[in-house]
């Protein structure tokens, strides 16, 4: 008799999607995580979604990749993101500068303000912007 296979869940099939489509070296992070460490002679980088440090990756279009080197154009980013060094592309790193937004002790905190704000359905509300 032979083995049936395990159906893959959506998430690992779109991973294996991006993984055939990559270029060569690059390296999708897996859709619903966070990475925690970085092989050696790899560098991490994200695209230009907006985020908070604990976002994985898939959520809200915010995808991560890892490659021998990072892109013309991307530069180290100041976001704290994984809580790992990374690169994102220049123009997304000087556009969002001090407005990274992070959670800490249950409560989102702008840093270019530095003032706590609280979450409502998934967004962070500043106390200058109520909705």
């Amino acid at each position: 008799m032979a083995k049936r296979k395990r159906e893959r869940t959506v998430e690992e099939a779109i991973d294996l999607i991006d993984s055939l489509n990559a270029p060569k070296g690059m390296r999708y992070v897996r859709m619903g995580t966070i990475p925690t460490s970085i092989r050696p002679g790899r560098v991490l980088m994200h695209n230009h979604i907006r985020h908070t440090i604990d976002m994985p990756c898939g959520q809200n279009g915010f995808r991560a990749w890892t490659d021998t080197a990072p892109p013309p154009g991307f530069v180290k980013c100041p976001c704290g993101w994984a809580g790992l060094p990374h690169y994102a592309l220049k123009g997304h790193v000087k556009a969002t500068k001090g407005r990274w937004v992070t959670k800490k002790q249950g409560r989102c905190i702008t840093e270019k303000q530095g003032r706590c704000v609280t979450e409502k359905q998934g967004r962070c509300i500043t106390e200058n912007n109520s909705g």
